[in-house]
């Protein structure tokens, strides 16, 4: 039996297609059904049911799974011990963003990780905050920031900042929004996100309680596209307070000042990576960034300890910042 025999049974698990897992796993579709039928002939049991949607796990495969991940999991932590031993992180990292670079200090990180560990070669994927999960699971990236007020069950949350959301408008709707309360605002056509998008969670929240209808103009994922509709005065859309304030500063559009809500910035990663080296240089550089002011001034914020709830925004604010 051999580490990428489990490998690959793990992985066709997870994704109940052969396909997909040889996707993921950089093979074909051949090479993976020959590792699942060795391992399946070397322990005398089957492990999956081959049906017309996919593989499903046998019962015995379900039990063999949980085995299968701990014995992976020790095994990296063989290697993080290994890479430890040496002093020195070599490699490549890939870190998850899903916001403007200046926001999230990302220039300053990258300095710091060239800085500190030189051999370790860092690189950025753009990744939604809800897609974040699903591409840790994947190996797509290592970690990721993270915007969102609830705590994924796989996944070690290290909070780095509470952020504002603030609604954002066309500049040439000033005299009206300025005077507008939010009952008045469903009126405009809006710009949305969809459901994967950690702004829509909340925003849905706040709208639940106070049984709003919003109209929706269009569906865009993408900050500075969203922030160029906001321009040409397609609609009204959520933005981050410090982005939508220098874009207000610019005459780019205006903010209803009314209220605003609540979202968290954090630093992602599977709990099963935690003593990665790798993770743990990620966390201690982004604790020293964040414990100091961004490069141009500002506010002060430190890193929080691992989120051990789900963490919401509370049904008084939401109402507060809606009324």
């Amino acid at each position: 039996m051999e580490l990428y025999q489990l490998r690959t049974f793990v992985t066709v698990a997870e994704e109940m297609h052969l396909t997909k897992a040889s996707m993921r796993l950089f093979l074909s579709p051949p090479a993976v059904s020959a590792h699942i039928k060795a391992l399946e002939e070397e322990l005398s049991v089957r492990l999956f049911d081959r049906t017309p949607k996919g593989m499903e796990l046998t019962e015995e495969g379900h039990h063999l799974k949980a085995q299968a991940e701990k014995v992976l999991s020790s095994a990296n932590d063989f290697l993080n011990h290994a890479k430890l031993s040496g002093q020195e992180l070599i490699g490549e990292f890939t870190l998850g963003y899903c916001s403007s670079g200046s926001l999230l200090r990302i220039p300053e990180l990258v300095l710091e990780m060239a800085s500190h560990h030189p051999n370790l070669m860092l690189n950025l994927e753009q990744c939604l905050s809800l897609k974040l999960v699903d591409a840790l699971r994947k190996r797509d990236i290592d970690a990721g920031f993270y915007f969102g007020n609830d705590n994924p069950a796989e996944v070690e949350l290290v909070k780095l900042k509470t952020m504002n959301l603030v609604i954002a408008a066309p500049e040439k709707w000033r005299q009206q929004i300025e005077s507008a309360k939010l009952k008045d605002l469903t009126g405009y056509p809006w710009i949305w996100t969809s459901e994967e998008c950690s702004f829509r969670k909340v925003a849905d929240a706040a709208i639940t309680i106070r049984r709003l209808n919003l109209s929706h103009a269009i569906v865009v994922n993408e900050e500075a596209t969203s922030k160029g509709l906001i321009q040409a005065g397609v609609g009204l859309a959520l933005m981050l307070e410090d982005e939508a304030r220098d874009a207000e500063k610019a005459g780019q559009l205006v903010i209803w000042d009314k209220e605003s809500l609540k979202i968290d910035l954090s630093l992602a990663w599977l709990k099963g990576r935690k003593s990665d080296p790798s993770i743990k240089a990620l966390k201690a550089l982004a604790r020293n960034i964040w414990q100091s002011p961004p490069c141009g001034g500002g506010e002060l914020t430190s890193l929080g300890s691992p989120i051990e709830r789900p963490l919401v925004v509370p049904e008084k604010e939401l109402v507060g910042a809606i009324d």
